[in-house]
């Protein structure tokens, strides 16, 4: 009888635990965007800069996205080198708990971002100077 309470205090630990996705994130994972990032791309990569080290369901918790969707933003992060992971293993049995964290620091990520979105921009108006050599 005594250890429902204990649990129950056990799961509301963990809940607060876990860091919320605030304003501030919110409006840096909107202008990421904006800028031509992945939603989930950009959204995982701001949570894990207030983080160190976190498992996919405290991302998913975190950053409000489902299970598929951090998978696949993870993958691309990896897949850029910004990303590593390690396992942990748990109490229990199976396979070892995932822990991600950012390898790369957020100006140089921010200098790759910057990099890709000048190189766009400027594709972009070259394509505009012929567009108007037709026009006029």
């Amino acid at each position: 009888m005594a250890i429902r309470p204990l649990i129950k205090a056990a799961k509301q630990m963990k809940r607060e635990s876990v860091q919320l996705f605030p304003e501030k994130e919110d409006e840096m994972a909107r202008l990421l965007v904006q800028i031509g990032a992945n939603k989930n791309v950009a959204r995982v990569l701001v949570f894990l800069t207030n983080s160190t080290g976190v498992t996919s369901p405290e991302i998913e918790k975190g950053a409000g996205m489902r299970q598929s969707e951090v998978s696949i933003a993870m993958n691309c992060l990896i897949h850029l080198g910004w990303v590593q992971s390690r396992g942990r293993w748990t109490a229990n049995r199976g396979r070892p708990v995932k822990i991600y964290h950012l390898v790369k620091p957020l100006t140089e990520i921010m200098e790759f971002i910057e990099s890709g979105t000048r190189e766009r921009v400027k594709q972009q108006l070259i394509l505009l100077n012929k567009l108007n050599f037709y026009v006029g």
